[in-house]
């Protein structure tokens, strides 16, 4: 509508000359010139309008409110002004303060009211600690939909009431997993030693450290001494490095700025020939690697032969790319899986192998992700 309103006026501007009706193709000719610069700046605009989203206000816009900007007749400087004193930037800018004060602690203590849990965060996490400011303690929502859509199909039940949590991080899903009741117990493997420092101290800030087993190690299908790779904003982005695959995928989150440890690693595989722990009464097992998933799967071929249980993993084409664990990835769903689920507003909506292999592709540059819980054969 806008572009036509333009198109109509600058119509007018198209010379006359007197006596002389211009043949209609040099008409045609000069309207779809009018028609292309037209759109040529409203691109424009609209890339602008998306940045201006993207970098004052931190987040993605909504279709609808680019649209609305469009209808204005702002100039640059008029459009920038306008996001700086909305009342949206303002509030943001008071958490960004906020945030600045809370990085100079060491740690931030918060609790989880719909399920009576307390969670400590480190003060320079600005992800997970946001959503639990914000009242929305982070992927709780996720894991009480997926455990009751799994207790509905009575697929966990007394019998098997522990907990296995890869890449527990802090271990704030093992305590919302046992504070829903649904677990008595919980396995955390986490190599990470200041993400290791918050799960230890979590657990006894929820008098569950006599319920939840502490491992310090990363799960692949490596063992022994690796480098750990660790955002400096966000503690649940901390990922196995190989230098070798390092440079397969591109710095689509500023990787280079990521500081570093060395970690111990294990197998599942491992794990199980050294009875490290009991994996009969495992219900559920949870994952989250950054990526790295894949290489769990490689690691736990005989592991995954004896257990047959739900298997809730993240699915980050992105991450699973610059380790290069695709194929392992796909494999293991392949032979495992005899169903995939993911949930959409608070719904199941069931995976088949086209959906999975294509948002793979789809999303290898992206940085989306996606949550899966697997079905086993």
């Amino acid at each position: 509508m806008m572009l036509n309103r333009f198109v109509n006026k600058l119509l007018f501007k198209i010379p006359q000359v007197k006596g002389i009706v211009k043949e209609k193709k040099q008409i045609q000719f000069e309207y779809q010139a009018i028609v292309e610069e037209l759109q040529v700046q409203e691109t424009q605009r609209r890339d602008f309008i998306t940045f201006l989203y993207q970098k004052v206000l931190q987040r993605e816009p909504q279709e609808s409110e680019v649209k609305q900007w469009l209808k204005t007749n702002y100039n640059n400087q008029q459009l920038l002004d306008s996001f700086l004193n909305s009342e949206e930037y303002q509030e943001l800018n008071k958490k960004q303060v906020l945030f600045n004060n809370l990085a100079n602690l060491p740690g931030v203590i918060t609790k989880a009211e719909t399920i009576d849990a307390y969670i400590a965060y480190p003060g320079s996490d600005r992800v997970q600690l946001n959503f639990a400011l914000n009242g929305k303690p982070f992927q709780l929502d996720d894991l009480l939909e997926c455990l009751d859509f799994l207790a509905a199909k009575a697929l966990i039940g007394s019998q098997r009431n522990c907990f296995l949590d890869i890449g527990a991080n802090i271990g704030s899903t093992s305590i919302f997993a046992l504070k829903s009741k649904y677990f008595e117990q919980a396995i955390c493997f986490e190599p990470s030693q200041v993400n290791y420092q918050f799960l230890l101290w979590n657990s006894q800030l929820n008098s569950l450290h006599d319920k939840i087993q502490c491992l310090k190690y990363g799960v692949a299908n490596v063992t022994g001494e690796q480098e750990l790779i660790r955002s400096p904003n966000d503690c649940g982005d901390f990922r196995l490095n190989f230098a070798s695959t390092q440079a397969t995928n591109n710095d689509l989150f500023a990787e280079t700025t990521f500081t570093s440890e060395k970690v111990n690693f294990t197998t599942l595989d491992h794990l199980l020939a050294n009875k490290t722990f009991e994996i009969d009464n495992i219900g559920v097992i949870w994952i989250d690697c950054q990526g790295s998933e894949g290489l769990v799967f490689a690691g736990g071929h005989n592991f995954f032969q004896q257990l047959s249980v739900p298997i809730h993993t993240e699915f980050w084409p992105y991450g699973l790319k610059r380790l290069n664990c695709q194929e392992q990835y796909f494999d293991f769903l392949n032979n495992y899986g005899k169903a995939f689920v993911r949930f959409v507003n608070n719904q199941p909506q069931y995976l088949d192998w086209q959906y999975l292999t294509n948002y793979y592709e789809q999303n290898i540059s992206t940085g989306k992700v996606c949550n899966i819980l697997i079905l086993p054969n």
